[in-house]
């Protein structure tokens, strides 16, 4: 009768067990029912997002190719560039690198104690176009920082300025170009 009940004990012990694991996997299989929910509710959202971008990509295709149409029949490139450089071009770096290619001036090594100083290391893309159009087309006065350094003063643009504009309409001009390829 003693080994009766301890197995009836024993058998209590287990079916009390067998309830906890159905208990347990119950509430497994209800966080991945969940899970698998969130999961479709998720793949839906990204379809939908990824549909709205192929049709942005379209839309952006579409206006890319009228702008180059209008500029190309004589349009103004300069206000074409500031019609589209808030969204393009925040921060002028398009035009300074195209600026740099058109006349082949790198700013730290044309002004180096003013880069050694940091004035370029914060600086945006019409920042350094200041600085381009100072080393391609301004009369610098050097002044003396301390010997044998230099460092850019006073600058005169008598004299440069049809140069000065005419650098600017091919400025805009390449840079409307490259940004709409």
């Amino acid at each position: 009768m003693f080994i009766r009940k301890k197995r009836y004990r024993e058998l209590e012990k287990l079916q009390s067990e067998l309830e906890d694991v159905k208990c347990h996997l119950e509430e497994t299989q209800n966080d991945m029912i969940r899970e698998r929910d969130k999961a479709e509710d998720l793949m839906f959202e990204n379809m939908e997002l990824e549909e709205k971008c192929r049709e942005q990509g379209s839309i952006i295709s579409c206006l890319k190719k009228v702008l180059l149409q209008l500029v190309s029949e004589g349009a103004n490139y300069e206000g074409v560039y500031h019609e589209v450089s808030t969204a393009l071009d925040p921060e002028g770096d398009q035009l300074y690198d195209v600026a740099k290619k058109i006349t082949h001036i790198d700013v730290c090594s044309f002004f180096p104690t003013e880069d050694n100083l940091g004035y370029f290391t914060e600086a945006n893309g019409y920042v350094l176009l200041d600085w381009i159009i100072k080393a391609k087309f301004g009369d610098i006065d050097w002044e003396p920082l301390n010997p044998p350094y230099e460092i850019a003063g006073k600058v005169s643009y008598e004299g440069q300025e049809e140069n000065i504009s005419d650098f600017y309409k091919e400025l805009y001009k390449e840079t409307v170009l490259q940004m709409l390829s």
